[in-house]
């Protein structure tokens, strides 16, 4: 390039910071929406307080949303200034260890969840203590996974990985929430088509309807009628179905959309993994963050939500590696086999929760007896989570040490020194 020569426009810079830029207003559009709704109905007396909390947190994950975007409109806006930023900071020496580290984020989150349990069960307290408590809840096991997944692994510069983070944080759970209210669609209206072909099942649908327009039923109420219609092994099929396989096809093809994005960029299998990692965790906190706004059963939800978040962040990393793998060697069958495993793993996960929800509706309705295998299966189901957990977490942990370069060795760079490609 002459001395007079303009340096060439950095379309991608300008796309990461435009996005990102909007992105971050819709989210804190929302969250001021969401706050006007909360004291509005606060004000009026109008709706139940657990109802006002869930808007209230809500409000608090959207709004911090918003601030874990601000850095890749920042990297990127350094970029166009012609200041880009080479390297992370540098961690101190003592954080660098993944043991003291783990120890430290445990710690936390046991003191976060026994604090937030106290709080949840004060309203007084938790309008104001339980927002900030709910987001370390949700974000130290996401924070503690992915720090494992992509520790000592090649780093890209800071505004790839904030730009990836980003992109998984709303980017995918926006395409994934499109691609599944479509199929969703389209199953309501199979089960339409199926449901009108069975006069006794429409009958009772008629007679359903009519008693939810003589009145309001309760919670309570509306389960007790709609239970003997869900616990219909049809509709339990239809529902597995859409659950464990239809969902799990969406997501993991989608999830990683932070590693999608970086097609054409020259980047290492381990590098793919570390960015697929960081995707993963970008759409395991949204998501999370998402389901668990309420203020019941608050503990057990986010505990529980710390076991989805390594099943996200271990397949999307298994997906990014498996990417970069097939762009740079062709390795598009085992590309095909690893996205049929990550399914898989979703789609057992997702069947295990949804059998668990199910055996507790049944228990409800009739008790065990009535339905022995459904009971059976849901007593099953929590110990199976548990132990897809553990090793989802022990092969995140091999995958990242089997692909780590070798100490003192030299990795492959992911792209020249003079190279105009976003990093």
């Amino acid at each position: 390039m002459t001395v007079n020569q303009k340096p060439p426009i950095h379309w991608y810079s300008i796309w990461q910071f435009v996005l990102t830029s909007l992105a971050v207003l819709i989210l804190w559009g929302f969250a001021l929406f969401l706050v006007f709704i909360t004291l509005a109905q606060t004000v009026s007396g109008a709706g139940s307080s657990d109802g006002n909390l869930s808007f209230w947190l809500m409000a608090w994950a959207m709004a911090f949303s918003g601030v874990l975007l601000l850095p890749s409109a920042t990297y990127a806006l350094l970029r166009l200034s012609g200041r880009p930023v080479k390297q992370s900071p540098q961690l101190p020496g003592i954080l660098k260890s993944s043991i003291f580290v783990i120890i430290l984020l445990v710690i936390l989150y046991l003191g976060v969840v026994l604090l937030g349990n106290w709080v949840s069960q004060v309203p007084s307290l938790a309008w104001w203590l339980l927002p900030p408590l709910h987001i370390l809840a949700i974000g130290l096991p996401v924070l503690g996974v992915a720090y494992l997944g992509t520790h000592r692994l090649p780093p890209g510069r800071p505004q790839r990985m904030w730009g990836v983070f980003g992109s998984g944080l709303v980017l995918g759970p926006a395409l994934i929430l499109v691609a599944e209210t479509v199929a969703l669609v389209v199953a309501v209206v199979v089960a339409i088509v199926w449901a009108a072909s069975q006069p006794d099942l429409m009958k009772a649908i008629l007679a359903f309807s009519q008693e939810m327009q003589s009145g309001r039923p309760t919670s309570d109420e509306l389960m007790r009628s709609l239970g003997p219609y869900l616990l219909r092994p049809t509709l339990l099929f239809g529902v597995l179905i859409f659950g464990a396989l239809i969902v799990p096809l969406i997501e993991e093809l989608i999830k990683p959309i932070g590693v999608w994005l970086l097609f054409g960029r020259p980047m290492t299998p381990a590098a793919g993994l570390a960015a697929g990692a960081i995707s993963g965790a970008g759409y395991a906190l949204f998501e999370s963050l998402a389901l668990t706004s309420n203020g019941q059963d608050w503990a057990l939800s986010v505990v529980a939500r710390s076991g989805t978040a390594v099943i996200h962040i271990f397949t999307a990393s298994l997906m990014g590696w498996a990417l970069v793998l097939a762009w740079r060697e062709r390795r598009y069958l085992r590309l095909a086999g690893t996205y049929l495993l990550a399914v898989l793993i979703h789609g057992s996960w997702n069947a295990l929760a949804l059998l668990n929800a199910a055996a507790s509706l049944a228990d409800a309705q009739a008790g065990p007896q009535k339905y022995p295998l459904l009971s059976q299966a849901g007593a099953v189901a929590p110990f199976g989570l548990i132990i897809m957990t553990i090793a989802a977490f022990i092969a995140l942990l091999w995958v990242n040490r089997h692909l780590r370069p070798a100490p003192g060795g030299l990795s492959i760079p992911e792209q020249p020194a003079n190279s105009n490609l976003l990093e």
